[in-house]
């Protein structure tokens, strides 16, 4: 048997980004909805993220594709800062590294709002009259 990401446990333990559960809008896992994880370090930079955000090398970044209810667990996505860029990997429901396109994941990413980061989910604005 393949061992877990040797970070799956601690990145687990840390608080969601949100309160609950988002629908995902990027990838195309079942089950559709996610939490976003982020090294302590650097969460409140994440949760600030505007267009000009740049944050530190070391910073870890998952998100966990989970049910609604959280009952049902999907793959892990993880995104780790080096002073060169970023690295990703996709992990199976039980933390085991799973083989992911390395070049798809840099070119969705470098469209996002800051640093290769979509940031947390946003509440939309209120239709004006």
């Amino acid at each position: 048997m393949i061992a877990p990401w040797a970070r799956f446990t601690e990145v687990n333990g840390w608080p969601p980004v949100s309160t609950d559960p988002f629908l995902v809008q990027g990838h195309t896992e079942t089950p559709p909805y996610a939490v976003v994880r982020v090294s302590p370090a650097s969460t409140d930079t994440y949760v600030s993220l505007v267009s000009d955000t740049v944050v530190a090398a070391g910073t870890v970044v998952v998100m966990r594709h989970q049910s609604r209810d959280g009952k049902v667990l999907g793959r892990s996505f993880v995104m780790t800062k080096a002073e060169d860029g970023w690295s990703y990997l996709a992990l199976s429901p039980e933390g085991v590294p799973v083989t992911i396109d390395q070049q798809l994941c840099a070119g969705c990413h470098a469209t996002a709002v800051g640093d290769s980061l979509f940031g947390p989910p946003r509440a939309k604005a209120a239709a004006r009259e």
